[in-house]
């Protein structure tokens, strides 16, 4: 909905949205079958985006559509979840690097979207803990078997969110009606962001060692959407909004929607005004779909695909396409979960986007950089190496956030103007986006750390295609960098200029790509990679560049 059309004489725009309910008619209750309320105001929605849920026959729907201030619509529909030495892989340690620099991600409040969360688990102890923030708006919900005590420094607030599943199958009975973790999915994946030190933990006694999630110092605020009789998208969008409003630095969600373009995407939807209040949204990119596909590629989100420990992998990998972000573990990972008094472990599903949120990624927004000694193998190829289809710009190097070099920045509007050059309509960019727009500047050249040319599928047609990059200089106040270019199979990549000289820190400069290149017959993917390599050693910023076969349109592909 459209904030600006509420009449004056609301209050509130909650009262606003009831009125509007109200106001579609008396309908005979047969129109909404035998499984349906009457125009049930099921969630208002107004920190990550503007709107309401509610519960309408077809004819009542089709009435909404002509009051003022509507925007869009889409159906409620059915979420998928996505879910050792990790810590010693990804460098990290306490005497140097992040985890020093950061305090352990000290003072930052991780909101996971998940299942729910068991409190008694030695990883919400709040030993050693600092104060809670006092930005922090949140409450610990009472509910069945769950009381607000069980909230301490750690776990700093629970709520929950069934009214969709409810709406949806009225005759249902909630068998765990609060924040209570039934499933061990959102136990496991809010532990593996920031559960704090356990001492002792094994595998019925294998592994003996110290359990800990990626920043043990940071606080958990867990919003419980998934239920064991079923999950709604209505309910996922309810806590990403409640998570925005509760004031969260980050929102770690490792589920996501495998049908429906952006526009009808709810965490698509959320996280663009997650992204404008300056939170970032980190996302899984899913395992279970067909090859050559993922869900939450969304070009706001940091998308991150599962990989395994070491570089080693127990089976085939299927994962999507350029837009994922980064690969990290959690093909492998054990994470060990406690209820009442037994102690096992959990079998990970694809829960990579997890790992990714160190306290770097949360406070410093870790550029785009990836440089590793050795290639990453896919062991289900014959050992070829693997190809950004499989891990995006790379492996995860948390310790990198602390100083990248360069990194590529963005704003609101900059996404904008990409939808705006995906055809998409101003109505359905204005419910991504809750505001109005122009298009008056519709470019597909985001400032994104990695670059894909298109050929139509079949065909050998030359063609070229030019890319223009902004870089900051985050680094030491004089820098220089050289391109270093590995072209993809079959094309030629010039860069201008071929340095990069700054004289003083957060200098921003620019250069362009120019890519010529020509389709295959076979339809094959070639490709390359830039790296900006400074003069020193010190730094070296990576990109990708991938020559794909267009099968789909650019819309229906985002």
């Amino acid at each position: 909905m459209d904030k600006s059309f509420m009449p004056k004489v609301y209050s509130h725009y909650t009262h606003w949205y009831s009125s509007i309910i109200d106001s579609l008619g008396s309908i005979s209750p047969t129109s909404y079958g035998q499984h349906l309320n009457p125009r049930n105001l099921v969630y208002t929605y107004d920190s990550a985006f503007h709107g309401f849920c509610a519960v309408l026959s077809k004819q009542e729907f089709q009435t909404l559509k002509k009051s003022p201030g509507f925007v869009s619509a889409y159906n409620d529909r059915d979420v998928t979840l996505d879910t050792t030495h990790t810590f010693e892989f990804m460098s990290l340690n306490p005497a140097t690097g992040l985890w020093p620099a950061s305090e352990y991600g000290k003072d930052v409040i991780v909101g996971v979207i998940d299942t729910g969360v068991w409190p008694e688990r030695l990883s919400y102890n709040d030993y050693g803990m600092g104060d809670i923030p006092e930005r922090w708006k949140g409450i610990c919900e009472e509910g069945q078997d769950f009381n607000a005590s069980l909230c301490n420094k750690k776990l700093i607030g629970v709520r929950y969110f069934n009214k969709g599943l409810l709406a949806a199958n009225p005759n249902t009975t909630v068998s765990m009606n609060s924040g209570r973790d039934t499933k061990g999915h959102g136990t496991h994946t809010s532990s593996t962001v920031a559960g704090n030190h356990v001492d002792g933990a094994s595998f019925f006694g294998y592994g003996l060692g110290t359990a800990r999630g990626m920043a043990p110092r940071a606080h958990v605020a867990m919003y419980k959407v998934v239920w064991d009789e079923g999950r709604y998208a209505s309910d996922v969008l309810a806590g990403m909004d409640q998570a925005v409003a509760d004031g969260v630095d980050v929102i770690s969600i490792s589920m996501g929607f495998n049908i429906g373009p952006l526009y009808q995407d709810p965490i698509a939807i959320a996280s663009f005004g997650a992204m404008e209040k300056g939170i970032i949204v980190s996302a899984s990119a899913g395992n279970d779909r067909v090859i050559g596909s993922l869900h939450n590629g969304i070009p706001w989100v940091l998308t991150v695909a599962a990989g395994s420990i070491d570089r080693l992998c127990s089976g085939t990998l299927t994962l999507g396409n350029v837009l994922i972000d980064y690969v990290t573990e959690g093909a492998k990972l054990v994470a060990s979960i406690k209820f009442q008094q037994t102690f096992f472990g959990a079998k990970p599903a694809p829960m990579a986007s997890l790992h990714f949120l160190s306290p770097a990624a949360i406070r410093s927004a870790a550029g785009p950089f990836y440089n590793t000694q050795n290639y990453i193998r896919d062991l289900g190829l014959d050992r070829k190496i693997a190809t950004p289809l499989a891990m995006g710009a790379g492996q995860v190097k948390p310790n990198r956030a602390l100083d990248p070099g360069l990194t590529y920045d963005a704003t609101p509007h900059d996404y904008v103007n990409l939808l705006c050059s995906m055809n998409f309509t101003q109505q359905q960019i204005k419910t991504l986006t809750r505001s109005s727009y122009t298009c008056s500047n519709p470019s597909s050249d985001l400032n994104y750390p990695s670059f894909i040319v298109y050929y139509t599928n079949g065909t050998t047609t030359k063609l070229v295609q030019k890319f223009q990059r902004t870089v900051t200089n985050i680094g030491d106040r004089v820098a220089t960098y050289m391109d270093k270019v590995t072209a993809p199979e079959g094309s030629i990549v010039n860069i201008y200029p071929t340095a990069l000289v700054f004289g003083e820190k957060y200098q921003k400069l620019s250069y362009t790509v120019t890519i010529s290149y020509q389709g295959d017959s076979s339809g094959a993917v070639t490709f390359g990679s830039l790296i900006w390599v400074e003069d020193n050693g010190k730094h070296a910023v990576r990109s990708p560049i991938v020559v794909f076969p267009m099968i789909k349109t650019r819309s229906s592909f985002i």
